[in-house]
């Protein structure tokens, strides 16, 4: 059985989660890391996240930190209904579906559709 983009994503920001409590906790000394978007990005996009993500080539670590950053702050103010990584996921694979026929569509949260 083949996985969804959106379970491949969720497995990816578990592995990206725990890989992150590490560097906080042997890094930065138990310190909250406030610039984990762009941590979480590029750790997402060396591991392989594009592989997972159809229509995602061109993603790069600027887009996909304001991405993550828009969902946290979405998420913080939202119901919180579904564990994180499962709503974030669902919000990145949103963002890329119907990029096909060579329009790439902009994520949300990305400048393009938002300001932070």
């Amino acid at each position: 059985m083949e996985m969804t983009p959106e379970k491949a994503v969720t497995a990816l920001l578990k592995e990206t989660e725990a890989a992150h409590g590490a560097y906080e906790t042997n890094v930065l000394g138990g310190v909250f890391d406030e610039e984990w978007p762009a941590w979480y990005a590029t750790y997402l996009l060396d591991h392989g996240l594009r592989d997972r993500l159809p229509g995602a080539e061109s993603l790069d670590v600027a887009n996909l930190a304001a991405m993550l950053a828009q969902f946290a702050v979405d998420y913080e103010q939202g119901d919180k209904a579904s564990p994180w990584p499962d709503v974030y996921a669902r919000g990145i694979v949103a963002g890329f579906r119907g990029s096909s026929g060579g329009e790439e569509s902009a994520p949300p949260g990305s400048p393009e559709v938002q300001t932070l």
